[in-house]
């Protein structure tokens, strides 16, 4: 369970529209993050306490909705400060 609720969706669905409309295939969960805050920092808190995990599990809660299936989970990403952190792959799914 996330802590965004259904009122994040129409948020997301922007986010994932525009970069769908740039031609990429796929995404990561960090190219969202950085659509909608502007950077990406690994905030080395818990699973649980992570806004940027409770972003990923909205987007897996929503996937159907949204037209995406992750591809791939734990792919490894360097933040906006080099650090080292992991992320999910997601393709979508219809245009």
């Amino acid at each position: 369970m996330t802590i965004f609720n259904e009122h994040f969706l129409p948020i997301m669905q922007k986010h994932v529209d525009q970069i769908r409309a740039s031609g990429s295939e796929d995404f990561r969960t960090v190219d969202i993050i950085k659509h909608y805050i502007g950077h990406y920092y690994a905030d080395g808190t818990n699973v649980h306490d992570s806004i940027n995990a409770n972003i990923g599990r909205f987007l897996s809660e929503n996937a159907a909705v949204l037209g995406i299936a992750e591809k791939a989970s734990g792919h490894p990403v360097t933040d906006d400060k080099g650090n080292h952190s992991q992320t999910a792959v997601w393709e979508f799914i219809r245009r």
